[in-house]
């Protein structure tokens, strides 16, 4: 079992405090919203307006609404394109919730992505030889991982209301555990570590946990884009080399299709 199964098991654990009486209705308040129809914005100026059914690092496939009396008609749109969303779905968050909701079965090479670095010129995209007596990756042509927070390629979800040990405002209990509160007009409720990666979020004026998190998959943390997961980047000054030859196998600017999972960002 990987790190990331690991955190999914543990925030499924049940151990929330509540520090009033049970509500009944309070399940039900917390049902997630009916899909209302949008509209997408292509490239070309044309506007397709239906509901979304699902979507990946590619596509999205939506049932399209032509008059009201006829049958919806499932339509598959590249994001290649795609314009705009109106309700604000982005190439970037719909990759980041489809890998969220394909966290168990991601691949462990590419982590969803379907690319990764060349492993000839390391995503300089340039051949190795020409990093030899580089001063900053000492002819390695990568570096450890720069970005803040990256910690082995993960980066804290973005998602605000996924709760995430790196959010302020934890206590630590006698018995070791991480809890934080949530202060609401009546009192205050509390949840503790097990449930990272769950959204807490308002409904009706009371805090609750609506389930895992779309955008990280209940595991609190996303790959990082800089480094794909690897905790090491190609080395900026080699990146910068523009006299450089470039690299022999020929890759896309450094990045190759992922030969584990053959570009599907998913493990067979």
């Amino acid at each position: 079992m990987n790190r990331r199964e690991l955190l999914a098991c543990a925030a499924s654990a049940a151990v929330v405090a509540i520090l009033y009486p049970f509500d009944p209705s309070f399940v039900a308040r917390a049902a997630a919203p009916v899909d209302s129809p949008i509209t997408i914005t292509k490239t070309d100026g044309t506007t397709v307006k239906g509901k979304i059914t699902s979507y990946d690092r590619e596509k999205v496939t939506m049932d399209v609404i032509t008059k009201p009396k006829d049958p919806v008609v499932s339509t598959t749109i590249s994001w290649d394109d795609i314009k705009k969303v109106s309700n604000g779905l982005t190439r970037e968050k719909a990759i980041r919730k489809w890998k969220g909701e394909q966290h168990m079965h991601l691949c462990q090479s590419c982590f969803g992505d379907g690319k990764t670095f060349c492993p000839t010129c390391k995503g300089t995209a340039h051949d190795p030889a020409s990093s030899a007596g580089c001063p900053t990756c000492k002819g390695a042509a990568q570096v450890a991982c720069t970005t803040s927070k990256c910690k082995s390629g993960n980066l804290p979800c973005p998602n605000p209301k996924c709760l995430k040990l790196t959010d302020p405002g934890w206590y630590k209990r006698p018995d070791g555990s991480m809890w934080k509160k949530f202060t609401e007009k009546n009192g205050y409720r509390e949840w503790s570590e097990h449930h990272c990666g769950e959204i807490i979020d308002k409904v009706n004026g009371e805090y609750t946990s609506l389930g895992e998190c779309p955008d990280c998959g209940g595991v609190g943390s996303i790959t990082d884009p800089a480094c794909r997961g690897t905790s090491q980047m190609p080395c900026p000054v080699c990146l910068k080399k523009t006299t450089s030859p470039p690299c022999p196998d020929k890759c896309d600017a450094g990045i190759v299709t992922c030969a584990t999972c053959k570009g599907s960002g998913v493990k067979f």
